[in-house]
């Protein structure tokens, strides 16, 4: 059977039988707020540096986000850093917290594969081998849904990014924080679609993004699935899915491995 696990142009969904019907039927991916994961580690403060130069804290009162308080108007840019860095630039300072908070809250990532036979991850998000995985074409999913993707990137130890103050840091960040996971998840081979929230008011509540028909490149079923291929390529063709190639999956005789 050819495969399509190298090809990068097509990320995988793993889900169960009903949740993979109605993606397909309803043409809508869910997507959720990081703090939302199964991983505790997920965008983690630990992955943010907020380590300071005497040049950011110009930087910073020129942007206007730290205004000196009285009688610091003069003091020389060192002293300042040393305030700035015990007082204000900390993880102790709600404010900073909140400005974190916020940047999580208004991100929304829907999470895929670049492997279709990852035996772990049928096993953990598509119903023990019963469910389905949908390929889609990653750049005509994101321009239909007005996501970006990246590669997530496994590591043993934290990996720090540093947000303030520099102008396009946040975004940097944002997609550092979302892209940065423990070496033992690297099974997933994961990549992540991901905007934001306040870029459409309609998904202020509604965590569900339309695609079309033309994103869905094939289907593959588990091993374990009792869907019928023929059954569920007549329904895809009434909701006017073309030339969709739907593979059902079983194991290897001779090796641990799905084909």
């Amino acid at each position: 059977m050819q495969v399509n696990n190298e090809d990068k142009d097509i990320i995988y969904h793993y889900c169960s039988e009903d949740v993979g019907k109605k993606i397909l039927s309803t043409k809508q991916l869910k997507f959720s707020i990081p703090s939302e994961f199964n991983d505790p580690f997920d965008c983690s403060t630990d992955l943010i540096s907020l380590n300071l130069t005497e040049e950011d804290v110009k930087i910073e009162i020129e942007r206007g986000f730290y205004k000196p308080e009285k009688g610091e108007e003069n003091l020389p840019p060192k002293v300042l850093l040393n305030r700035l860095q015990k007082y204000v630039y900390t993880w102790e300072n709600p404010d900073i917290k909140d400005v974190f908070r916020d940047i999580l809250k208004d991100t929304l990532v829907c999470c895929f594969s670049k492997n279709f036979k990852q035996i772990l991850m049928w096993s953990h998000y598509a119903d023990k081998h019963k469910g389905m995985c949908i390929g889609f074409k990653r750049e005509v999913l994101e321009n239909i849904t007005q996501c970006k993707s990246i590669i997530v990137k496994y590591d043993h130890s934290f990996t720090k990014e540093n947000l303030f103050p520099r102008k396009g840091m946040e975004q940097k960040t944002l997609k550092h924080w979302i892209s940065n996971k423990s070496i033992l998840w690297r099974y997933e081979e994961e990549v992540r679609l991901y905007r934001k929230k306040s870029d459409n008011p309609k998904l202020k509540n509604n965590h569900f993004i339309p695609f079309d028909e033309k994103c869905v490149a094939e289907i593959f079923l588990g091993c374990n699935c009792i869907l019928d291929t023929n059954t569920l390529q007549h329904h895809l063709n009434i909701e006017n899915y073309k030339d969709l190639k739907i593979i059902k999956l079983k194991k290897a005789t001779s090796k641990f491995e799905l084909e």
